[in-house]
């Protein structure tokens, strides 16, 4: 544990923490819009076996 969290108040710790659930969802959502991008530029038959290899199988 990094010893400065134990100076935050626990409001301050909830907010540093929402602040990272958010940070972590926005770089998700980036990821993705980049893999789809990049599929997109692929020929179409080559898409779907490409989107396996990446996510697996669904």
């Amino acid at each position: 544990m990094v010893p400065a969290f134990e100076l935050l108040t626990e409001a301050e710790a909830g907010e540093l923490l929402r602040l990272f659930r958010g940070a972590r969802e926005n770089e998700h959502r980036a990821l993705h819009r980049a893999i789809d991008a990049a599929l997109s530029a692929m020929p179409a038959p080559l898409r779907g076996a490409s989107r396996r290899i990446i996510f697996g199988e669904r």
